[in-house]
């Protein structure tokens, strides 16, 4: 019997109904864009950060509820796979209804079918380019004509570009960069605690039954990087070995796969307390926790047992993922 009652909810592309810790960009991104329901021009959006941190998910979010209460056309474009003027301008042409053809036709003649059926049809846009390097390294000038837009006609076009580089405009023509009027906003990497918030909420709908302590275990690799698809990988992959429900051995299976072939080599090295404390960090633990676990095994000091951990703090064998009652979390990084 399968332990998934979606398993979907864990396929990268799937787009929840709720994105925890991403309100705040949400609200921000949302706000501005609302300026196009009065028919007023938006700023242009920015967003930025590493690879996994939400940033297609919010704006795909903001996207949907656009298309669902606004009725302002949305058009979402990853330039990976269109990274020219002529097939950006074809794939929003043929979103808008605008009647284009993909071959023999010049960039301004689609241009103009862009700006006649915006103006025809009232409508307004909001654009995501995805991935922009991808168009900035191949064909820039598509974001000139983009921007121009709203110089042939009286309806608004709001631009969000995505990308992992926040200095990816730094090399585009200067007409382009002072016309681009940006609103930057940065993702950061996802926090242990966050990233315990994001897998709870995929697991409920994934998932018919699991253990306690999975959430940890999973967000703890996750947060390493702050990247929420690996702890999607790891749900899937864990998902797919395990049996009458997810267990917290199923999850240490696949991670165990993931391991630095140098981890065994380092335990190599470690004193007999060091080896304990990564032994019973086999889920994030507070300092307590810790010491009331290695106590059992060892008769070490309070005084001791800081000390050690402090050196193992530096040495990148453990780190602090944030704090619970007042007390430092850890996890081990081997």
């Amino acid at each position: 019997m399968s332990v998934f009652k979606r398993e979907e909810v864990l396929y990268p592309e799937y787009l929840p109904l709720n994105l925890p810790h991403r309100e705040g960009q949400i609200r921000l991104i949302s706000e501005n864009l609302s300026l196009l329901l009065k028919n007023s021009k938006p700023m242009n959006i920015f967003i930025y950060g590493p690879p996994g941190v939400g940033k297609t998910a919010v704006a795909k979010f903001i996207l949907r509820e656009f298309e669902q209460y606004s009725g302002i056309k949305n058009i979402y474009i990853n330039c990976w796979q269109y990274n020219t003027s002529f097939a950006i301008l074809s794939e929003i042409g043929i979103s808008i209804g605008a009647f284009v053809s993909r071959r023999g036709w010049a960039k301004d003649e689609i241009f103009s079918r862009i700006v006649q059926t915006m103006e025809n049809n009232r409508l307004n846009l909001i654009v995501v380019l995805d991935e922009v390097d991808q168009l900035v390294k191949n064909d820039s000038s598509v974001l000139y004509d983009l921007l121009r837009i709203e110089n042939y006609t009286k309806q608004k076009i709001g631009l969000i570009f995505i990308s992992n580089d926040k200095y990816v405009f730094r090399n585009v023509e200067e007409r382009i960069r002072s016309s681009l009027n940006l609103e930057e906003i940065e993702f950061k990497p996802y926090t242990f605690l966050e990233m315990k918030d994001i897998v709870e909420e995929r697991m409920k709908e994934a998932f018919v039954a699991y253990e306690d302590g999975v959430s940890a275990l999973i967000a703890a690799r996750a947060a390493e990087k702050g990247d929420v698809r690996i702890a999607l990988e790891i749900l899937l992959k864990a998902g797919r070995i395990a049996k009458d429900k997810l267990r917290v051995e199923d999850v240490k299976k696949v991670i165990k796969e993931e391991i630095n072939p140098k981890a065994q080599e380092i335990m190599k090295v470690l004193s007999e307390e060091e080896k304990r404390i990564i032994e019973i960090l086999d889920r994030p633990k507070t300092t307590k926790e810790i010491f009331e676990e290695l106590k059992k095994s060892s008769n070490i000091s309070r005084a001791e047992f800081y000390r050690i951990l402090n050196e193992m703090i530096k040495k990148g064998l453990i780190k602090i993922l944030g704090k619970k009652n007042r007390l430092s979390v850890l996890h081990k990084v081997l």
